[in-house]
């Protein structure tokens, strides 16, 4: 038991000790009406400590909520949910980072894959019913090897176009009530009933829209940490039955 013990503490200090690829995001990079605001299902912003913010890859650009939820590999460790500093704001706006380690040499996914920004209204991929997607443009790279193995995505009114929102609805002149009407903002796109678009009762719709599958609904993902420890245990149990 002790040496399986040390073997996996073993393994979880050479992850945590190796340098990592971090990956910068944000949609207020600068503090004027180019920042972009989130908007949840119900056209509200999305509250700091609420919403889900990740980056991380799509083998095919995704077309409908299933597909996200399905198909997003999320990249690296980080906070998902909304915090920002830059507008000392309760809602609305994120600035965050995940890193994971890619040494350089390292051939394959995530290096060379598109790098999106995913957000949703809800607190976690999982739990969100409506989503927006940013595709930044930029590719993974390697530790070391770009600007000391850092890149930053800014979702801005100069980046953001028809184009880079591959999902969820492109607005312009926003007001959230801060003073200051922003050139454009982001709202989630979600499953609307048929018929939509017809009805009066729309907005009725939208006003109680849910952010959230109900709680049993929702399946949470596991961290890279965690995976990384779980494969390191394994292989620590493997050694530990050869020498038995």
């Amino acid at each position: 038991m002790k040496i399986l013990m040390t073997l996996l503490l073993l393994a979880i200090g050479l992850f945590s000790n190796a340098s990592a690829y971090v990956v910068s995001f944000t949609n207020a990079p600068e503090a004027n009406n180019t920042a972009v605001p989130i908007l949840d299902n119900a056209q509200q912003p999305i509250a700091v400590g609420a919403g889900y913010a990740a980056v991380g890859t799509f083998e095919v650009v995704p077309t409908s909520v299933e597909e996200i939820r399905s198909s997003f590999s999320v990249f690296g460790d980080g906070p998902t949910s909304f915090e920002n500093e830059l507008f000392n704001v309760n809602s609305a706006f994120f600035e965050l980072s995940r890193s994971a380690p890619i040494p350089q040499g390292t051939v394959g996914g995530p290096v060379g894959q598109n790098i999106y920004v995913v957000v949703g209204g809800g607190r976690s991929l999982a739990c969100s019913t409506g989503f927006a997607v940013f595709d930044s443009g930029l590719v993974f790279g390697t530790d070391g090897a770009d600007e000391e193995g850092r890149v930053s995505v800014n979702i801005s009114s100069g980046t953001l176009t028809p184009e880079s929102l591959v999902f969820g609805e492109l607005w312009e002149n926003v007001d959230v009530g801060l003073g200051l009407v922003f050139s454009e903002g982001i709202a989630t796109e979600w499953v609307k009933p048929p018929g939509w678009g017809f009805f009066e009762s729309d907005e009725e719709i939208i006003a109680a829209s849910p952010n959230e599958l109900a709680p049993e609904l929702c399946i949470p993902e596991p961290s890279t940490s965690l995976l990384l420890a779980l494969a390191g245990l394994a292989v620590a149990a493997r050694r530990s039955r050869q020498v038995l």
